[in-house]
């Protein structure tokens, strides 16, 4: 299975003195027992914690030009309760430890 993400940062910039921001989107690649985890508990707005390797994805675009997509292969990952996802949006909880695939799934069905 595989997820694309946004990550959004924003800047302000020290000589027009106005905020920016800018979207980078990764792809997040699950497998197995994980993915059919994953594909239950992740949809449109989900905001989660994922770490693994990152791997280059090769593709041929609709033009035959050779593409690379820059790819985590989930190892682990944690879905951020929107509760604490604004805790974290506030600069609050930044020390989370990632959860491995089993220990998610406990936590989600405790």
């Amino acid at each position: 299975m595989e997820v694309s993400v946004g990550t959004s940062r924003s800047w302000k910039n020290n000589d027009t003195q106005k905020w920016k921001s800018k979207t980078t989107w990764h792809k997040l690649m699950f497998s197995g027992k994980q993915a059919e985890s994953a594909v239950k508990k992740i949809d449109k707005g989900t905001t989660l914690f994922a770490e693994g390797p990152t791997i280059d994805d090769q593709w041929v675009d609709k033009y035959k030009q050779n593409r690379v997509t820059k790819a985590v292969r989930v190892e682990t990952y944690r879905i951020i309760p929107r509760e604490k996802s604004s805790e974290m949006d506030n600069g609050m909880d930044n020390n989370m430890s990632p959860m491995t695939p089993e220990e998610a799934d406990d936590w989600y069905n405790s």
